[in-house]
């Protein structure tokens, strides 16, 4: 099969440094001065950008980058949104208009970055740069930026910006990160800047750090209080209904299923009132309904309904907190009534068959086990190309709760196997939004 102009230049770029299929160690020298370098040779896009958001944190930071984009959009704004990992396209991290950025596009900005790399960078600060010489040709309202590792030294921090947000903080990338929460809020923080304020989900010990930080930083922080809270009136495989002081009173049903995903939209709206306080009052609910359907992730509780009617799940949970999340909305989802008498819009809770791939880093066993009551049965497989956890050693954690246990070579096989020996079982993957890129492969068959 002859490659495509896109093909050719994404190849180019990809023979640099690929970070993202390296082991991290605690010894990885990060470094912005040549990500800084970089943008000068390009002209320095970044600079170019008329409103600039930033969001980090431990979970949630890809949600709430597509809220607040899904938010501004609403209301007319032109807007642009970076992300980062993607589920089964790579332009999927280069948003424009809640739609990834078309191949053809792309091309000349994959030439251009390639042409300027410098020796010994990585390749999600190549990528970066490519999306920042792309949002800067397109007129953007609004741009918003996803941090990939840590904050400190992440190449997305090099962008001046008007707001910044941190999510959640955990254990996660300890290599990188370092062992306790209290360094990991340290570099997680170091996306704050003097005078620009920053929208905060953090709670307890990392919440005391990002105060001391911000003091230090000369950063305004804007908590999320219990007042800002979304308040859930309802929940389903339909949506949510829910109020938000920002919404005023009257309840708007929106296509989010998860009180992590309303958590996260009361997170965006706070954000977006920062940046547009004059356009808050204009959000309407059909026209944010309709922008939350175009930026939504894949992967982030994503629900399909097959041809043959059984229901699939899929979810990037990749750690303890994230998983333990799942099991909860598990429960808060499927195991509603329908909304309304009569109504049959919410799927019954069906057992399911879990797939599960996830990375060798990872720890996972605690969070597993909120949704071990959902598993008939199990298929652990590794993922492709990336370093992953052997679906071996995952055979014991499964036996000891009696949950029956099969190990498979690929996330294709187990979900082709499932098709054919499980018609009655829903389907759950998760543990990697790598492992649902690969699922969604298969699945679209279907």
């Amino acid at each position: 099969m002859s490659q495509t102009p896109f093909d050719k230049a994404f190849k180019r770029l990809s023979s640099l440094t690929n970070y993202e299929k390296a082991p991290v160690t605690r010894n990885y020298r990060f470094d912005l001065h040549k990500m800084e370098a970089l943008l000068a040779k390009l002209g320095n896009p970044e600079k170019k950008l008329a409103c600039v958001v930033q969001v980090g944190g431990s979970k949630g930071k890809g949600t709430v980058s597509c809220m607040t984009g899904a938010l501004a959009a609403s209301t007319g704004a032109k807007v642009g949104v970076y992300l980062s990992p993607h589920v089964r396209d790579v332009r999927e991290r280069i948003l424009l208009h809640g739609e990834p950025a078309s191949a053809e596009a792309l091309v000349p900005h994959l030439h251009r970055v390639a042409s300027h790399f410098i020796e010994g960078q990585t390749w999600f600060e190549a990528f970066t740069a490519v999306a920042l010489s792309f949002f800067a040709e397109q007129d953007l309202d609004l741009v918003v930026l996803e941090v990939g590792l840590g904050g400190r030294l992440d190449s997305t921090t090099v962008v001046p910006k008007q707001a910044c947000c941190l999510t959640t903080i955990e254990r996660e990338h300890t290599q990188t990160l370092g062992d306790r929460i209290e360094e990991i809020t340290r570099e997680k923080a170091g996306i704050l800047r003097p005078g620009i304020p920053c929208i905060s989900g953090l709670t307890g010990v990392a919440w005391d750090v990002l105060q001391k930080e911000a003091q230090k930083a000369g950063a305004p922080l804007v908590p999320l209080t219990k007042e800002f809270q979304c308040t859930i009136l309802d929940q389903g495989t339909w949506g949510m209904r829910l109020t938000h002081p920002l919404l005023g009173k009257e309840p708007w049903e929106l296509p989010i299923h998860t009180r992590t995903q309303a958590r996260s939209l009361a997170l965006a709206l706070l954000l977006f009132r920062e940046i547009a306080p004059e356009k808050t009052p204009d959000l309407q609910p059909k026209a944010l309904a309709d922008a939350l359907r175009l930026f939504h992730p894949p992967g982030r509780f994503q629900i399909l309904e097959l041809a043959d009617g059984r229901t699939v799940l899929l979810d990037g949970a990749h750690t303890n907190a994230s998983l333990e999340a799942l099991g909860k909305d598990l429960a808060s989802v499927f195991g509603n009534k329908p909304r309304d008498p009569g109504q049959t819009r919410n799927l019954q809770a069906p057992p399911f068959d879990l797939v599960f791939a996830i990375a060798d880093t990872k720890q996972w066993q605690e969070g597993l086990g909120s949704i071990a009551p959902f598993v008939d049965k199990a298929i652990g497989v590794p993922l492709r190309e990336k370093r992953s956890q052997a679906p071996q050693k995952m055979a014991e954690w499964f036996a000891k709760r009696e949950i029956p246990f099969e190990a498979l070579d690929s996330v294709e096989n187990a979900i082709r196997k499932i098709l054919l020996s499980s018609p009655d079982r829903g389907i759950l993957v998760t543990g990697s939004f790598y492992g649902v890129g690969e699922a969604l492969e298969v699945l679209e068959e279907n």
